[in-house]
């Protein structure tokens, strides 16, 4: 079983989690990280961001390469530890709509911005 370690932030997490969210929201993730907000967790094969809202355990961003299994095993067993009642993520990903049914996550709705 793959082995996740909570850490501070850090430069590699911050380089890798560059892949993951837009540039503009780097601040804000290593701010939420620094602060106790959001928990980063370093795996041999990347880092993942978890943070919680409501009954929601969320993975908040992940970068590495093939850690998605190791991620859901881990989210699954925190998410029960703790007693959350759903795991969520939100993706611009288009990769995802073929892993996600494998690992029983559905598709909820597409998401509309409007900038003034």
């Amino acid at each position: 079983m793959a082995v996740f370690q909570k850490v501070e932030w850090n430069d590699e997490a911050g380089t890798l989690l560059k892949k993951a969210m837009p540039p503009a929201e780097m601040p804000w993730l290593e701010s939420n990280v620094k602060s106790g907000r959001l928990g980063l967790y370093r795996h041999e094969k990347g880092f993942a961001v978890l943070g919680c809202d409501d009954e929601d355990l969320v993975i908040v961003a992940m970068s590495g390469r093939d850690m998605i299994d190791d991620v859901v095993r881990f989210t699954e067993a925190l998410a029960y530890l703790n007693g959350f009642k759903k795991i969520r993520f939100h993706t611009k990903r288009p990769g995802f709509f073929k892993i996600c049914p494998k690992h029983n996550f559905v598709f909820r709705e597409y998401v509309f911005e409007r900038f003034l």
